[in-house]
């Protein structure tokens, strides 16, 4: 009896036992998948979840305070520029937030980058305008989408960014191109861009306006040959296209036409001092024949690339020059300056005649702490016409900008 009691008893305290622990188990969970550090392409990129694909994403607040006026009457050929104190207040606030987004993933055949640019801008009263500066893929050597036209060499490095063109290209271009890369820095490139963006019109000589014209007819074929080593960047730049002017009919066709071929050289250097704290010195010229804005940015502005006589059917392209230069420093750790400089001519013979334009463009930082910065820029423009006159304006600004 005793032992009966003994078995039964045993059995109930194992299954109270066995029931406990039953009820104990802990409830499966799903494995979380967390972010992943992808150190590989520098500081700030993570790997997508699930995927091999690195990724990052930044962005940029920039607010300016710019102060300008003409320093003389015929301030009618800097308005276009902005200039005009006359029909405009002095002054412009502008608030503008950038948005980056930058993707790599390695294969087999090369990396495979997006990268995407995003401005947001508000001026004074006006609205918000949405820009989409950048927007290209790059596979192997392959460059597809919007990014600076293979023209550029050092338009971009001196100056505040902010201003007109010191006499430079600086465009953002959609365009599809090629770079080879030869080792030691060496490299070269091809690109057909859009024409569209850097025409600047033919004039008429018996309306005083535009003469028609189609301009998304022919891309631009642009070419470079570059060295980017320890000691700076070097490089050789070419553009040739095709420009075609005339009266158009009822249907939109040419009744008659005449076309010629622009075509435009350039060369520039640009070194980084062996002393000093990161001082790089630059200097770049260009030759345009029918291409103002191979030329300076500014001049698309206010001057053709050529002229259409519709009496005589003959179209003339405008030829031009341009040099600039400039440098760049550090005075501290926290505290940079940059100065550039530039002058253009272009005989635009019954248009505005000779027209030489020079610019001064003087930029200084301060760094407050990492990522934000104070900065103070000022401009002097100045713009003389053999046939209408001169001109000049002097622009400053005040700047407040936190990149993360």
């Amino acid at each position: 009896m005793n032992i009966k009691r003994l078995v039964l008893g045993t059995a109930a305290g194992a299954l109270a036992v066995t029931g406990a622990q039953a009820a104990d188990l802990p409830v499966v969970v799903e494995p979380v998948e967390y972010v992943r550090i992808c150190d590989a392409y520098g500081a700030g990129f993570y790997y997508i979840p699930g995927t091999e694909t690195c990724l990052r994403v930044a962005g940029r607040v920039r607010v300016d305070y710019q102060f300008f006026g003409d320093l003389d009457e015929d301030d009618f050929i800097l308005s276009g520029l902005g200039y005009d104190d006359d029909a405009d207040a002095g002054y412009r606030f502008r608030a503008r937030a950038y948005v980056y987004m930058d993707s790599r993933t390695s294969t087999e055949f090369g990396l495979l980058r997006t990268y995407t640019e995003l401005q947001f801008t508000r001026d004074n009263a006006g609205g918000v305008a949405v820009n989409l500066e950048e927007a290209f893929i790059q596979f192997g050597g392959l460059t597809f989408g919007r990014t600076r036209s293979f023209w550029d060499f050092i338009d971009a490095q001196f100056g505040s960014a902010f201003f007109f063109a010191t006499e430079g290209s600086d465009r953002k271009i959609n365009l599809a191109g090629y770079t080879a890369a030869f080792g030691n820095g060496f490299s070269a490139s091809i690109s057909v861009e859009d024409m569209a963006t850097r025409s600047a019109g033919i004039f008429n000589t018996a309306t005083g306006f535009g003469a028609d014209q189609r301009v998304a007819w022919v891309p631009d074929l642009v070419a470079n040959i570059r060295v980017d080593q320890g000691w700076g960047s070097a490089a050789l730049r070419g553009a040739v296209g095709w420009r075609e002017a005339g009266v158009f009919n009822g249907n939109g066709d040419f009744a008659e036409s005449d076309s010629d071929v622009m075509f435009a050289v350039g060369a520039g250097v640009a070194v980084n001092v062996p002393f000093g704290n990161g001082t790089t010195i630059g200097l770049q010229g260009a030759y345009a024949h029918g291409g103002a804005d191979y030329l300076s940015g500014d001049l698309a502005g206010y001057v053709f690339d050529g002229q259409y006589n519709p009496v005589s059917n003959d179209l003339d392209l405008y030829d031009g020059f341009s040099v600039a230069g400039g440098f760049s420093t550090n005075f501290t750790p926290a505290i940079a300056y940059s100065l550039g400089a530039g002058y253009a001519f272009i005989d635009t013979k019954d248009d505005l005649g000779d027209v030489n334009t020079v610019t001064i463009d003087s930029y200084l930082t301060y760094e407050v702490v990492r990522g934000f910065i104070l900065g103070a820029g000022i401009q002097y423009k100045y713009v003389d016409t053999s046939d209408i006159g001169d001109d000049s304006a002097l622009a400053g600004f005040l700047r407040a900008q936190r990149t993360f």
